[in-house]
């Protein structure tokens, strides 16, 4: 029986610090630029683009104006590479946008991929707390 007590209140801990976490995160990213980037690869060309991927998704965090940049891949598609990208404000996603890394990365999907779709976001914050 103490055992299963002290287990719900370590539940309830790790909820609280989880509830904590997603409202500090959510203020971090709010009025924030965010970009979601989907590269349909051309058949064959899968590992090219998700190496191509990894290459930038580690290169761009290093950026001082990047607040996110996250490497996904679709559930039902694993094939299709989906970025998610947060930027302080326009300044560094223009920045970004220049960067030697940057422009390495695109030269390397060059002829890779059969779609490339970029959305821009503006993020807005849902928690009022």
């Amino acid at each position: 029986m103490k055992i299963l007590s002290i287990g719900k209140y370590l539940l309830c801990a790790a909820a609280l610090l989880l509830a904590c976490t997603q409202v500090k995160a959510q203020k971090i990213i709010a009025g924030k630029i965010a970009a979601i980037t989907e590269i349909t690869p051309k058949p064959g060309e899968e590992k090219a683009v998700l190496e191509a991927a990894k290459y930038i998704q580690k290169e761009a965090s290093k950026e001082p104006g990047c607040l996110l940049f996250s490497l996904n891949t679709e559930k039902d598609n694993p094939g299709v590479v989906v970025l998610y990208e947060v930027f302080k404000d326009q300044t560094a996603l223009d920045r970004h946008k220049k960067q030697a890394h940057t422009q390495h990365f695109l030269a390397s999907l060059d002829g890779k991929y059969a779609d490339n779709k970029v959305t821009f976001l503006n993020t807005i914050n849902t928690y009022y707390h």
